[in-house]
């Protein structure tokens, strides 16, 4: 049986697991992003936030996207209150009370009451400056399928502290780590940001679903590794990592894993 046909026959094993895991976190990425994006430089409230156009005219659109059919242009120097957004969309009405919604890329030039410019714009990802990060990934180790869930938080733009659960899985047995890791990036400012790792864990042994009763079902590990990430957004990171797992049993010698994985996470 070829390599493809194995890792085929792993993935459909433990697919509900690695749903499970996406799921998890879609859902905080969900919950996180537009709580952020409606925090707008402090002047959110619950009755929407009150500009000034700047530019000649904004068009409104019948609903959030470009398929829609644009009704109203509210022109320079006119009142509109800003409500929520969905994804790049603000909800809008007039000062005669017609409601719409404006994409983001056209609130380039807006005030507020008092005639402060307000910035409206989409963070680059230089502008990552969200200290806590929640990720999922997947990948090999020694043979066996790997999910990794994790969560980290950075101290400095260098040093970053991570907790991660990993649990492999093979035709014979599977095995479960948790390890805390120190994270140092050497480059912050770099887009594809090379990382290094150092840390320490414990990884216990189970055979079909039982936990192996050997005098060695439960190692500890020390895990030496580093990666690259890649900032697709402000807030999203995608990140290839190796680690290499040293087990300090019991026997005369101690036991090396090596493990690869990739995947995304996301800043809060």
């Amino acid at each position: 049986m070829n390599s493809s046909s194995i890792l085929f026959q792993h993935l459909r094993r433990h697919s509900r697991t690695l749903r499970q895991l996406i799921a998890a976190v879609l859902l905080l990425a969900a919950w996180i992003i537009p709580v952020q994006a409606q925090d707008i430089s402090g002047w959110q409230d619950d009755e929407g936030v009150v500009v000034v156009v700047g530019s000649p005219f904004i068009e409104l659109y019948v609903q959030p996207g470009r398929g829609y059919a644009r009704f109203h242009a509210a022109e320079k120097n006119e009142r509109l209150r800003l409500f929520k957004t969905r994804t790049d969309w603000y909800k809008v009405e007039t000062q005669d009370g017609k409601i719409g919604w404006v994409p983001r890329r056209a609130l380039t030039d807006l005030y507020d009451t008092e005639g402060y410019p307000l910035d409206f714009r989409t963070p680059s990802w230089s502008e990552a400056k969200h200290p806590w990060q929640m990720g999922l990934m997947a990948g090999e180790m020694d043979g066996a399928i790997t999910y990794t869930v994790y969560g980290g938080y950075r101290f400095t733009p260098n040093i970053s502290a991570e907790i991660k659960y990993t649990q492999a899985f093979s035709d014979t047995n599977n095995t479960k780590l948790g390890s805390a890791m120190l994270l140092h990036q050497p480059f912050p400012q770099w887009r594809a940001s090379p990382f290094f790792t150092l840390g320490a864990g414990t990884m216990k042994f189970f055979s079909d679903g039982v936990q192996v009763k050997t005098a060695d079902d439960k190692d500890n590990a020390v895990t030496v590794g580093g990666g690259l990430m890649f900032y697709i957004t402000h807030k999203v990171i995608a990140r290839l990592e190796y680690n290499q797992h040293t087990l300090l049993t019991t026997r005369d010698n101690n036991q090396e894993v090596e493990e690869w994985k990739a995947g995304f996470s996301v800043l809060f």
